[in-house]
């Protein structure tokens, strides 16, 4: 009789497991879609944060761009306005000189 009650525990406590084994097949199983959807919309999420960053960066080059090459021709402005200047100093100062010898 001990090896019958033996025998029965065996197969109770094998059929349990069987038993929570395919539960937590099932469970894995079912959530696996959610799953699949929450790692989707997240991938969604950060690839709009992505866009959404790259935009701005965009942005924000072609302003500095701008401002610099709004800041360069300034600067070539003058530094032009300057050498002319120069040019003619130079030129008036050669006429001058020349008329002085």
């Amino acid at each position: 009789m001990a090896s019958g009650s033996a025998a029965n525990a065996k197969d109770t406590v094998k059929d349990k497991l069987s038993d929570a084994y395919d539960q937590t097949i099932k469970m894995a199983t079912d959530k696996t879609p959610d799953v699949k959807d929450s790692t989707r919309d997240a991938l969604d999420k950060a690839y709009d944060k992505y866009e959404d960053a790259k935009s701005k960066v965009d942005g924000a080059y072609k302003y500095a761009k701008d401002t610099m090459t709004e800041q360069a021709k300034e600067k070539y402005e003058a530094a032009k306005e300057k050498a002319s200047n120069a040019a003619g100093y130079l030129g008036q100062k050669m006429r001058t000189g020349s008329t002085e010898l």
